[in-house]
């Protein structure tokens, strides 16, 4: 720990205000503390150095003043630890760029010291709300991103999901007319544009910021109600079709971005438009501009506008392909567009309102900001489904569910006598199909960040709600349920993550303990409708956190349970940061990292020693502590230097 740093006046706080300031937590004041950290995610090595008054010497601007210049920083720390390339820890995708502190524009070199440092901690102090920054680097160096070769995958993958690629930009809202805002996608044919434009400053940094993953996320939280139609290459034979996303060339992201700009028009032309697109859909690029869309239509019987900024396109491109018949659904019984009022909660299962329910009051129906259990917000329950299953790479296979499809159901019980559970033939089960991609049927999970694959969609298990149901249409409506055009996009392949070990070693040496907790459901492999498998959950805290042992660890492979941990690393950072600005932010350093052996075959026979519970160990920097979940409560059993030697003391009781 540092000494006790400056503390100057928040100046994101207003006087007369009653609003908490998320600048300094209504503390009033800020820390001029600034603390840089690099991490090496395939060694755990850690390196930091904290930016105050004085530490560094200020630099000219080519555009005139001073500033602090951090990259020098940077560069020196991951030399330090052997990382060949660096990513802000909450920037995955962006390159770190020069990260430069700007001077009051009264800082001048020939200032009395003091008066230099004053200046200097003002500077410091409202730089950024995040003072403890964070990076992290591989030890094998990346090259940096090439747009067009971004370009040019994202453009292939599209293709090989049988999506669009969309470039998009839009004039911003209440700046001047030159000022644009660019967003790269994924979207299905005949989705309209998004309320809100993107805000990339440009294409290039637009590409940068988008991986395949991200572009599948905006298609879930923006086109749930998206036209749905079947692939029409979808191969009956079920054989995953190879395909080369190396061979489009990479196109000229220049050209490109001119070119969309230009179908905005100009204001010398009278056309001046608020946005335009550029399509990649059948292997090639279709341009179009985007006009102010303020007209009423119909909707349940209700005239409503369409919100204001809402925006359609001039022009549709021919439909793709692959494009084949529409995809038949109805219209969801439980939802009211006009009121936004669903079934309450208390009326799940069947059962009948509750009097003295607090939402509905005995109503049975409710407004509620959560989607709608019945359609997950699309306002619509399918007839139908397709699964895209891919590797992203050379592989890919469409799956066509539903429309009149009646496939021979196998009974297989379940432990409600009074709901009849059934398992649909093989090219239902998804569990079948990871052999085509030489993957584990753990290794297939959501595409959309969403974690590990639904164990109903692995093993095409249904539960029916009476004898009479018909499996299929129950199966499908689940399977559709909430995805935009009644498409599920699923990765056979496990992430690119670091090993357990490793993420330990790093999260000891950013000060952090490290929770892993498992869960062996080896006796409830009789039961269609419990988990199968082991199921696993990484978490990094604060060593002043108490422990807790989730009840259902949900990963179904340590893998996706590593991605997960480091996609909320910036969460577990934060609570290490002093709420109080007078006490300092940590410097964490571990230049040799703690030696550690793999954890996963000692914490994989822990969990079939305790089948059926859940175990957690916690690894600090000075031992390992066994907890096991027992009545909604940590239950410690041992702790030991290692956990080898945790093992061995349960040996020995």
């Amino acid at each position: 720990m540092t000494a006790t740093p400056l503390v100057l006046r928040c100046p994101d706080c207003r006087t007369a205000s009653h609003y908490p300031c998320s600048a300094c937590g209504n503390y009033r004041a800020r820390r001029a503390q600034l603390v840089l950290t690099v991490a090496n995610l395939d060694t755990g090595a850690v390196a930091s150095t904290e930016v105050v008054p004085g530490t560094i010497e200020p630099r000219p601007a080519p555009e005139g003043g001073w500033h602090l210049a951090l990259t020098p920083l940077l560069h020196d720390l991951a030399a330090s630890v052997g990382v060949g390339s660096l990513h802000h820890v909450t920037t995955p995708t962006e390159p770190v760029g020069q990260r430069l502190v700007p001077l009051p524009a009264d800082w001048r070199p020939e200032l009395p010291a003091e008066q230099r440092h004053d200046l200097e901690a003002a500077a410091i102090a409202g730089w950024t709300r995040t003072p403890w920054q964070v990076f992290l680097g591989r030890a094998t160096a990346r090259p940096a991103p090439d747009p067009a070769r971004q370009l040019a995958r994202l453009c292939a993958v599209a293709g090989l999901l049988c999506l669009d690629l969309v470039v998009e930009v839009r004039r911003l809202p209440g700046t001047a007319g030159g000022t644009f805002g660019w967003e790269v996608r994924y979207e299905l044919p005949g989705t309209a544009p998004p309320d809100r434009p993107g805000t990339r400053p440009d294409l290039t940094a637009a590409i940068v910021a988008t991986t395949v993953e991200q572009a599948i996320v905006l298609l879930a939280a923006r086109q749930l109600a998206a036209p749905a139609h079947f692939v029409r290459c979808a191969g009956p034979a079920g054989v995953a079709r190879p395909v080369t996303i190396d061979r489009i060339p990479a196109p000229d992201v220049a050209r490109l971005e001119r070119r969309t700009l230009a179908a905005c028009g100009t204001p010398a032309t009278g056309a001046e438009l608020p946005g335009a697109q550029a399509i990649w859909r059948d292997g090639r690029w279709f341009h179009t501009g985007l006009r102010p869309d303020d007209a009423s239509e119909p909707h349940t019987g209700q005239p409503v506008s369409r919100p204001t900024g809402t925006v359609r396109r001039d022009r549709e491109p021919p439909a793709p392909h692959w494009q084949g018949t529409p995809i038949p659904y109805v219209d969801c019984p439980d939802c009211d567009p006009a009121t936004d009022r669903r079934p309450c909660d208390c009326t799940l299962g069947g059962r009948p309102a509750e009097p003295g329910c607090p939402r509905c009051r005995g109503a049975g129906r409710c407004v509620s900001a959560l989607s709608c259990h019945a359609c997950g917000g699309t306002r619509r329950r399918y007839l139908g489904a397709v699964v895209t299953v891919s590797n992203l790479r050379d592989k890919v296979l469409h799956l066509n569910w539903g429309a009149g499809q009646q496939p021979s159901v196998l009974p297989v019980g379940g432990a409600d006598p009074r709901r009849s559970v059934v398992q649909l033939p093989g090219h239902y089960r998804l569990a079948r199909w990871a052999n085509a991609f030489r993957v584990r049927p753990d290794d297939l999970a959501e595409l959309d960040g969403a974690g590990g694959l639904d164990q109903y969609l692995r093993d095409g298990i249904v539960q029916l709600p009476d004898p009479a149901a018909d499996p299929l249409r129950q199966y499908v409506d689940h399977v559709s349920r909430g995805h935009p055009g009644a498409r599920r996009f699923v990765r056979a392949g496990r992430p690119d993550v670091p090993p357990l070990a490793d993420l330990i070693r790093l999260a000891l040496g950013l000060g952090l303990v490290a929770t892993v907790t498992v869960q062996d459901h080896r006796l409830d492999e009789g039961d269609p409708l419990r988990l199968h498998g082991v199921g696993w959950h990484v978490e990094l805290n604060a060593p002043a956190l108490p422990v807790d042992v989730p009840e259902l660890p949900t990963h179904p492979t340590v893998e996706t349970a590593i991605a997960d941990c480091l996609g909320c690393l910036d969460l577990a950072l934060a609570e290490l940061v002093p709420a109080d600005p007078g006490y300092p932010i940590p410097v964490p350093s571990a230049p040799e990292p703690v030696r550690m052996d793999d954890p996963l075959p000692l914490l994989t026979q822990l969990g079939h020693r305790y089948a059926g519970q859940s175990i957690a160990v916690r690894f600090d920097p000075f031992n390992c502590q066994l907890y096991l979940r027992r009545h909604d409560s940590a239950l410690h059993l041992a702790t030991a230097d290692t956990l080898a030697a945790v093992a061995g003391t349960l040996d020995c009781d």
